[in-house]
């Protein structure tokens, strides 16, 4: 069944919309705040939000804005993103699993060059997974992921200043998908990993690699060349 949930601070339009849909067979649920909504979407899922503007703290125009910043989120750093490889252990198969290939260029020169050296940082993660790992390469692995945003921030910030160079229609959308990563990468913390400290490497590197090819192959690769 479809499931609805209205987002309506007036009582009555409220229980008229959910009168309605029910009888047309729908499922709702009615909040009357963009707080209450916002901790309802990230906990369920719907079909659709029926969304008032003037709602009480956390206005239509607001919620609407964080949701679209959550779910970008969500997506980018879950098993949807578009052209998700398989796990490590089926496709980590090749000799250099992290080698830059022909196929990863975007042909700006300048972009296609911070790739490689994106790559060759997630390699490094790659190669201090590949041996016998303890505890003792918590220091290695740390300095790995703190070159990796640094450099990564870097990339970003020349490449977005490109797109607004060239004027690009798809600037906004990058700047997205930038901050995301931006804010997974920020997000690793190894002092309250829970479990295997080789495992959390393994799926961090997954992500990390996966996630490059993927925002190369079907969104970089869309930057017209100037």
């Amino acid at each position: 069944m479809i499931k609805i949930l209205i987002v309506e601070d007036e009582r009555p339009i409220a229980d008229l919309l959910d009168m309605s849909l029910t009888a047309a067979g729908y499922s709702c649920e009615c909040l009357d705040n963009g707080a209450a909504a916002a901790d309802a979407v990230e906990a369920k899922r719907y079909d659709l939000i029926l969304l008032d503007v003037m709602l009480p703290g956390i206005n239509g125009f607001e919620l609407m804005e964080y949701l679209a910043r959550w779910l970008y989120h969500h997506i980018i750093s879950s098993d949807a993103m578009i052209g998700k490889l398989p796990k490590l252990e089926e496709w980590m198969v090749k000799e250099n699993p992290c080698e830059f290939l022909d196929e990863y260029r975007t042909g700006i020169d300048f972009v296609d060059e911070e790739h490689k050296v994106l790559f060759q940082i997630t390699d490094k993660a790659y190669k201090l997974l590949q041996r016998d790992f303890s505890l003792d390469g918590y220091d290695e692995v740390m300095d790995v992921i703190t070159e990796l945003k640094d450099y990564t921030v870097r990339h970003f910030n020349d490449e977005e200043a490109y797109m607004e160079r060239i004027k690009y229609e798809g600037l906004a959308a990058q700047r997205r998908a930038h901050e995301s990563f931006i804010q997974r990468i920020e997000g690793v913390d190894l002092d309250n990993v829970e479990g295997d400290l080789k495992e959390y490497l393994a799926s961090l590197i997954e992500f990390l690699l996966g996630w490059l090819i993927n925002h190369i192959l079907y969104t970089d690769k869309k930057i017209p060349m100037n």
